[in-house]
């Protein structure tokens, strides 16, 4: 395997390995929003039962 080929392939798996980390930022955030909404609907559900 050559220098350029190795070269390469680093540059395709570093490019990766930082879209991986990227999604899965987007995951965790997508995922707090899903709690956050969850939560205000359980609020919003418990103070109408109060009522």
């Amino acid at each position: 395997m050559s220098v350029d080929e190795t070269s390469a392939m680093k540059t395709t798996l570093d490019g990766l390995v930082r879209e991986q980390a990227e999604r899965r930022v987007l995951r965790d955030q997508k995922a707090d929003e899903i709690k956050a909404s969850s939560q205000e609907v359980m609020t919003k559900q418990v103070m109408t039962a109060q009522r």
